[in-house]
């Protein structure tokens, strides 16, 4: 599994990859489905795996590898509060994880991905914050969204 590999071929993330959603912490796990559950060749619980080394940056959350019909792909998975107040906040997190991510795991970063904000509550951008939801879509962010659904 080209996930699984990619995650073991970093020297920071090596060793953190799960089965399933297994690095999915509690209710996150509940924020994520798959269009087939046997697809899914693994997570990442990428905030603790860089927690050490970057205590106060704005980590990413998550990564998951799905297989898509022979082909992989990872989602990059951020839960966070989806307040208008919190989109400038999952923009520096995404600028983070694009700026280290070719230094820390550039295989893993070289297969095809999708970074989706997940709502871990309500989402309230109203739609007068229209600026807001394009900043993120012009950041490669979709969201938020309510659940992530993998393989759709």
């Amino acid at each position: 599994m080209k996930f699984k590999n990619a995650v073991n071929d970093s020297d920071v993330f090596k060793g953190h990859c799960k089965d399933g959603l297994k690095a999915l912490k509690g209710s996150d796990r509940n924020l994520v489905k798959a269009v087939d559950s046997r697809r899914i060749s693994g997570s990442l619980d990428m905030d603790e795996a860089w927690r050490i080394e970057y205590p106060n940056a704005p980590r990413w959350d998550y990564c998951i590898g799905y297989d898509l019909n022979g082909g992989e792909v990872v989602y990059y998975l951020e839960v966070h509060p989806a307040e208008t107040s919190e989109v400038s906040s999952v923009i520096e997190k995404a600028r983070f994880l694009r700026k280290r991510m070719p230094l820390d795991a550039h295989s893993l970063w070289d297969i095809r991905r999708s970074l989706v904000w997940v709502a871990s509550g309500r989402i309230n951008i109203p739609p007068k914050h229209a600026r807001k939801r394009k900043q993120l879509a012009s950041e490669g962010i979709k969201g938020p969204e309510r659940l992530l659904t993998l393989g759709k």
